[in-house]
């Protein structure tokens, strides 16, 4: 299995457009990751889906909306989970055990923000069938930071 990375992809530049979306466009974005999170794509052995394979397209813009507002927002878990539902996966962090995680995440800004190194717990979503993954940074049941675990090719 290839080596899990951060992508080279420039992500500063839509960080702050997409932290400054508009309570419309967050539960549009909400509805739209609903819609598509659990359709199959190439990556889960089915079609190829454009809406939900491509890179920027709809659930991935989705993703990217709800990660970067839940963020600015520094929203409460019970939030988090009325706009996204359950993490496909969660990890308590324990003494150093979400380092590895947190250093190869891709992060707004390109830097870890100083809270993620105080993680409590990351929640993942999964896109793209798990090959690729939004991290959520919780701290005391709150996002704390967001940041995407692409696996690169």
């Amino acid at each position: 299995m290839p080596a899990r990375h951060a992508a080279s992809a420039p992500a500063a530049q839509g960080a702050s457009r997409l932290a400054s979306a508009t309570p419309d466009e967050v539960l549009k974005a909400s509805r739209a990751f609903d819609k598509l999170r659990n359709l199959r794509g190439h990556f889960s052995g089915a079609r190829w889906s454009a809406e939900v394979d491509a890179w920027e397209g709809e659930l991935h813009r989705a993703m990217q909306v709800l990660a970067a507002w839940s963020a600015q927002q520094r929203l409460q878990a019970g939030a988090l989970k009325q706009l996204m539902g359950a993490p496909d996966e969660t990890t308590s962090c324990t003494d150093d055990s979400c380092d590895a995680t947190l250093r190869s995440l891709k992060w707004p800004g390109e830097r870890m923000p100083p809270v993620a190194k105080q993680s409590t717990e990351l929640w993942i979503y999964h896109w793209r069938g798990g090959r690729d993954r939004l991290v959520i940074v919780m701290k005391d049941a709150r996002v704390g930071a967001a940041g995407w675990d692409y696996l690169g090719e």
